[in-house]
Order: C-alpha cells, then sequence, then structure tokens
C-alpha cells in the first residue's frame, strides 16, 4: 500500500475494534431501555433512566456518523483487503493447519446483537402497548401514597348480567356480570368511608364478599381503583390483558405491562433466543469446522470469484456476513484450503443445491468460516480429498486467525442506515412518553420496527453475487 487512499483505509480498519464497541452501546441501551420498561415502577424515574438509555444509543450513533462523515465511505472489499494483507493473522504458510478456532466469541457478539436488536423491533409494539403512565384516578391514588387491600363489599346497588359467546353459541362458562358495589375503606386513623366501585367480573359478587382495589388510606377521599374489566384472561381471551384483578399491584405500582403482556412479550422472544442458540454456540449442522476430522473434506485451490478451484474440483464458498459480491474482490487470486463438513450437509429441494458449514483457511494465516454450496449434480461426500490424508496432511505448528467479514460494517454503513437508526431513536423517545396515543402510538412503533429492519439491512452496498448460486 503506498497511495493516500491505501493508507486512510488502513487507518480506518484499525479503528474497527473501537467502533464495534461504541456500535455495541446501542443494542445494550435497547435491552436495558426493554427491561426498564417492563419492570420499573416509578413513572418518573423510569422516563428519566430511560432517556438515559435513549442519550447514550444517540452519542453512539453520533460517533458513527462522526467517523462517517470524517472518511467516507470505504469500499468493504477495499477494507478486506487490508486487513487480509495487514500483520494481524498467523505466519504465511500453505500448509493444512491441524485445528482452526471456531470465532466462538465473534459469534456471541453477532448473536447478542441481533438479539438485542430484533429484541428492539419487536419490542416496539409493547412500548406501543404498554401504559406510559397511569390512568388519571389510579395517577392521583399513586401520588398519595396508594395500597392494594382486600376490602369487605358491604351492598350492591346494581347487577347485569352479560351473557357469554363461543363461536356463536351460548356459553354459561364465560358469562360475566358488571356491578355497582358499595366497598369499605380504612384510613391511616382506623375510621372507615364507604365508595362506590364499578367493574365487570368472573363472578357474581354479593354483600359480605371482599374485593381487591387500590385506595389511599391518606386520603380515601379519592376512592378507589379496580379497573374496568377484572374477568381473569381465560374468561376475556384477547379482550382483556389489563386491570384484572391480579393486575392491580402494577397498576399501583406504576410499571408499564400486565403479567399477560409480559407472558405474550417472553414466549416469542424465549423462541427467538432458542432458534438463535444453534449458530450462537455452534450447534447441530451449525457446529463450525475447527480442523481434520472423519467427516470432513478438504480441497487446496485459489479463490476466484467466490470459488475455491485447484486438482481436486471446484467449490463455491460463501463467508457468513455480507453478501459475497462485497467481499470477493479482495480474496479473489489467494490460494487457501476449504474445509467442509460432509456430515452437516443440508438439502435445499426448492432450490436443488445442498449447503455444508466450512471454513476457509488463506495462506495468509486467516480463517473465514462459511458454508460451500453444492449444485444438484455435485456431491458434498465427492469433491476434494479426506482431510488428514497423505494430500491434505495437517501441520500441528501452524496457527491461525479467525477473520469474520461482517466486522467490516462500521465502515461499510451508508448514510440511509444511520438516517433510519435516527427514526428509529425518535420513535423510541415517543413511546416512552404518553405523547402519543391510539392509532398514532401504533403507527409510530411500525414506523421504528420498519426502519430498524431497513438499518440493519443497509450495513453494506446491495451487490449481486459474482455467479450463479
Amino acid at each position: 500500500m503506498t497511495n493516500d487512499g491505501d493508507h486512510a483505509v488502513l487507518r480506518a480498519v484499525r479503528r474497527i475494534p473501537v467502533l464495534l464497541r461504541i456500535a455495541a452501546v446501542g443494542p445494550v441501551a435497547a435491552v436495558a431501555g426493554l427491561l426498564l420498561w417492563a419492570v420499573w415502577g416509578d413513572p418518573g424515574q423510569r422516563l428519566r433512566l430511560l432517556a438515559g438509555c435513549l442519550g447514550l444509543a444517540a452519542a453512539a450513533l453520533l460517533v458513527l456518523l462522526g467517523h462517517r462523515l470524517a472518511v467516507g465511505r470505504v469500499d468493504p472489499a477495499d477494507a478486506a483487503r487490508a486487513v487480509l494483507d495487514g500483520p494481524g493473522g498467523g505466519a504465511r504458510s500453505s500448509a493444512l493447519p491441524a485445528a482452526v478456532p471456531s470465532g466462538r466469541r465473534l459469534r456471541l457478539w453477532t448473536g447478542a446483537a441481533t438479539l438485542a436488536l430484533s429484541g428492539w423491533g419487536f419490542g416496539f409494539f409493547f412500548l406501543a402497548w404498554g401504559d406510559p403512565v397511569p390512568p388519571g384516578k389510579l395517577a392521583e391514588i399513586h401520588r398519595a401514597g396508594g395500597v392494594v387491600a382486600d376490602v369487605p363489599i358491604t351492598g350492591v346497588a346494581d347487577t347485569d348480567l352479560n351473557e357469554g359467546q363461543g363461536r356463536g353459541n351460548r356459553s354459561r362458562w364465560m358469562d360475566s356480570w358488571t356491578q355497582t358495589l358499595e366497598v369499605e375503606l380504612t384510613d391511616e386513623a382506623g375510621r372507615a368511608e364507604r365508595v362506590d366501585i364499578r367493574t365487570r367480573s368472573s363472578h357474581l359478587r354479593q354483600a359480605g364478599d371482599t374485593i381487591k382495589v387500590v385506595y389511599a388510606p391518606s386520603d380515601t377521599g379519592l376512592g378507589a381503583y379496580i379497573g374496568d374489566d377484572s374477568r381473569v384472561f381465560t374468561r376475556s381471551f384477547h379482550v382483556n390483558f389489563e386491570g384484572y384483578q391480579a393486575d392491580l399491584p402494577r397498576l399501583a405500582d406504576g410499571r408499564t405491562l400486565s403479567g399477560y403482556e409480559l407472558l405474550i412479550w417472553a414466549v416469542p422472544w424465549a423462541l427467538l433466543c432458542a432458534l438463535m442458540a444453534g449458530s450462537w454456540f455452534g450447534l447441530g449442522n451449525s457446529r463450525p469446522v475447527t480442523g481434520p476430522s472423519d467427516t470432513v473434506r478438504a480441497l487446496r485451490g485459489t479463490f476466484t470469484r467466490g470459488r475455491v478451484t485447484g486438482d481436486g474440483g471446484s467449490i463455491a464458498f460463501h463467508p457468513h456476513g455480507p453478501a459475497l459480491g462485497n467481499v470477493s474482490p479482495a480474496l479473489d487470486g489467494r490460494a487457501a484450503w476449504v474445509l467442509w463438513d460432509v456430515a452437516k450437509a443440508r438439502e435445499y429441494p426448492k432450490s436443488r443445491r445442498a449447503d455444508a458449514v466450512a471454513v476457509l483457511v488463506l495462506d495468509d494465516g486467516w480463517a473465514v468460516h462459511g458454508e460451500v454450496r453444492f449444485a444438484p449434480a455435485e456431491d458434498p461426500a465427492a469433491a476434494g480429498v479426506p482431510a488428514g490424508e497423505a494430500r491434505a496432511r495437517p501441520e500441528e505448528a501452524r496457527r491461525v486467525r479467525p477473520w469474520a467479514p461482517w466486522t467490516l460494517w462500521p465502515l461499510t454503513v451508508s448514510f440511509g442506515a444511520l438516517a433510519c437508526y435516527a427514526v428509529v431513536l425518535v420513535c423510541s423517545g415517543l413511546l416512552f412518553t404518553d405523547v402519543l396515543s391510539g392509532f398514532p402510538r401504533f403507527l409510530a412503533a411500525l414506523v421504528g420496527a420498519c426502519c430498524l429492519y431497513a438499518a440493519a439491512r443497509r450495513h453494506f452496498p446491495h451487490r449481486r453475487e459474482p455467479w450463479p448460486p
């Protein structure tokens, strides 16, 4: 590298570790913000903490924007070339290494960031669904030191039966009753005061029963809060997600999401974690190739336009991360070994091809994990030679270092993606408050989720694959 442009790219590449750590502030702040939204009680404190998370994410975005303005957009192939030609890899050698680093730390980093951003996008709808501030009457009771208590019912003013319907048929087990009840509240001095409440319940209540309400012993004149609908979820299905009897402590504390809403959020989140666990920790067919074994085959050749071509045939290799067209020019012409595990080949009947986990080991001392792809007429077990035999004898002393092309994204991210992230922060800030309500609130959530997805898709230029997949 001799010209100023090459030196500028090399300096930018050296800043990648710092930029990645700064960029990680955004996902960390997103996770912290979602947890605060779900569990923190005091609305005022919660808003201040959420504003702090938002400020951290905004600061990280400004740093990335400032670097982007100062350096300009770096072509991913130039950045990849600067990495591969740099001194960071292992010793140069044409031997097959006996062991290849799995890149576990890089996979964990990728998985954690992906999960955080996915959770943020999914969480937008729970930001829209939650209650930033308690209902008006409850807010007054909360400020006066409201408590949740079982109070006696001293009288029933009126009762209306709501007949249950299930798929158009009468369903008695879904019956509910809307009642005006007189309850007795006890103040701090032990004096009793009677107030009226009105609620829809799954149970027909009578004088002498008890019912859970929120009231302020310091000011019983504020009355009692029970919510409009205290039916259990099994009696109301999707109609009633909050305000039921077991939800009153949450409302009294000022938290935003009921137990039912948290459950609806937690189940998809857990499924998402389970689906990603395979790629994070290398489970099953996603376990990376870490060296020669009984089921691993190897091919020695030269990387050219997405394929490693040698005496044992030609294999299409796709690195994990950006589209191959973004990094292929930097890999072209480099001598390498490609190793793939035949036992982990996956067939795709619709596209009539097979893939297998693989690793590209460059003579430059770098190992790039990815996958090899086979056309319908190709047999994964027929190409190359068994790793470990005479033509692919591993050398114990050789050491290589893992490299993940996706780590280049702070240098290649577009202004459009940065603008989308800015819109995401604005939408998040609006949803942290009660500025929006009803349909505009859900519209802001939809815009935020779509912009987050669009931004994540624009970390690298969109380029066609250099050859038919």
